[in-house]
């Protein structure tokens, strides 16, 4: 049986001129500046529906503060896929967990799987320098503007491959990520990337294969790519386009495999290799800091990638995701000396993480997440913040509502690393419309709510970004 939640998924929601929110109660003054949300919006086409919860053409969604008021704002993101489907009404090239249209011939299927760079940028929202892009796990940055949304341009740096969705920062600021051919051998490069839409090259490791990665961890100084067990079978790959698979069904979970760690060092170039008897899978990194000649990694792990086989529209909306299959807090131990990893897990879901972005790469206190209490089989139902010194937890949710990555917005006159606000996009199944929730990232008490004009799938990543912006489009109540 179908559940309201995850039935925003057969919605396709609409383009959004600039509109006026209304708010339970009054937002903080201090709360000024934009929140940009991306992610996957339309799964429906004329002709064909998209398979999976990564697939969807994305969508960005804008909140700006500005006085103790809150407006929305949204806009497709015209990448070349989303143009030729909503023109043609069919896939027409690869995608994650959806094949391409197999009514056309299997050279031209092969030539869109193999050779094409995929432009549907649907998963997070970086800035570089001062301009803001979109981006996913390929190579390609889709640049956007900040106050109307439209999509400008795209960026491939080297010849495509993969890179991914999350980069790192340094604390000047600097953004690098890493490139990852294909090839029946893989060659992955750490790149640093300048608003001029160029890249620069560092330093390259080879691995027998292609590995997923989403995030890094990273330091100030160390840059750590994570290979795990989910790999890329190039024989699969090659012969996608006449079989008609997804870009997901050629990758394969080896069992045997440990992962190793890919230690880049800015400071000398050199990268150190780090061999563990560790096993697991995960999408996103919380923080990282040096510790006694040690490098600390938080991160929202998995046993396997049977998360990734959950995510499918029909699992999802169905079945839903069992407790063995949900993702753990915990903290990898690199020692640099020793050549080391250790693990420990601290038996607590969460997923989507954030911190207070002033703790970025040295020791913090506090994360933040979605929370899935167990038995429940939807997505996220609880917002958890985790106290480190503590080993505690705190939750917040509200009744038929799923939650949303809680974005934490710091107080610039707070003292402590938890006074703040957290920003949450959620789904009401009493309205059957999204709800943006704003919390105060202390206790998790609501400080103000406000309902959206529409339904929407529920969004992956997104940004808080300080600041005046212009309010360029007519204002509706």
């Amino acid at each position: 049986m179908k559940n309201a939640t995850t039935s925003t998924f057969s919605a396709n929601p609409s383009n959004t001129e600039l509109t006026k929110l209304k708010a339970s109660r009054p937002l903080p003054v201090w709360l000024r500046g934009k929140l940009i949300r991306n992610g996957p919006a339309m799964f429906n086409l004329r002709d064909t529906t998209l398979q999976h919860w990564f697939d969807g053409y994305g969508m960005l969604h804008s909140f700006l503060f500005d006085d103790g008021d809150v407006y929305y704002q949204s806009r497709y993101t015209e990448s070349e896929e989303y143009l030729n489907a909503t023109s043609s009404g069919r896939v027409s090239t690869v995608a994650w967990g959806t094949a391409s249209d197999p009514c056309r011939s299997i050279f031209r299927r092969f030539m869109a799987n193999f050779s094409a760079t995929p432009t549907n940028t649907n998963v997070n929202v970086i800035k570089i320098g001062e301009k803001y892009f979109t981006t996913s796990d390929i190579a390609t940055l889709t640049q956007f503007d900040v106050d109307s949304l439209e999509t400008l341009s795209t960026f491939t740096p080297g010849k495509g491959g993969v890179m991914a969705a999350h980069p790192s920062y340094t604390d000047d600021l600097q953004v690098w990520n890493m490139t990852a051919s294909f090839g029946p051998r893989t060659k992955n490069t750490f790149v640093s990337l300048s608003d001029d839409l160029t890249s620069q090259k560092h330093s390259s490791f080879a691995t027998d294969k292609l590995f997923y990665f989403h995030s890094f961890g990273n330091t100030d100084r160390y840059l750590i790519a994570i290979e795990q067990p989910m790999r890329l079978d190039f024989g699969k790959l090659a012969l996608s386009g006449p079989k008609n698979k997804s870009f997901y069904e050629c990758f394969n979970w080896d069992t045997s495999f440990k992962n190793i760690f890919h230690i880049y060092d800015r400071q000398t170039g050199e990268i150190q290799k780090i061999q563990s008897d560790l096993s697991f899978f995960f999408f996103h990194t919380i923080n990282s800091f040096e510790e006694d000649g040690s490098i600390v990694i938080d991160l929202c792990g998995y046993d396997d990638n049977k998360i990734v086989d959950d995510f499918y529209i029909d699992n999802l909306t169905t079945s839903g995701i069992p407790d063995s299959h949900k993702s753990s807090l915990r903290r990898i131990r690199l020692g640099l000396g020793e050549s080391s990893a250790s693990m420990e897990d601290f038996k607590i879901n969460i997923e989507l993480p954030n911190i207070n972005d002033a703790y970025r790469n040295r020791q913090h206190r506090y994360a933040y997440g979605v929370h899935s209490p167990a038995l429940n089989t939807h997505l996220a139902a609880e917002i958890v913040k985790y106290d480190f010194d503590k080993n505690s937890a705190t939750y917040w949710s509200e009744a038929g509502m799923t939650v949303g990555e809680p974005i934490f917005v710091a107080n610039p006159n707070g003292k402590k690393e938890d006074d703040g606000t957290l920003i949450v996009l959620c789904h009401s199944t009493a309205t059957n419309k999204a709800e943006l929730m704003v919390l105060d990232a202390a206790d998790l008490s609501v400080i103000s709510k406000a309902s959206l004009p529409q339904a929407i799938p529920p969004p992956l990543h997104g940004w808080f970004y300080g600041g005046k912006f212009q309010k360029n489009s007519p204002e509706t109540k």
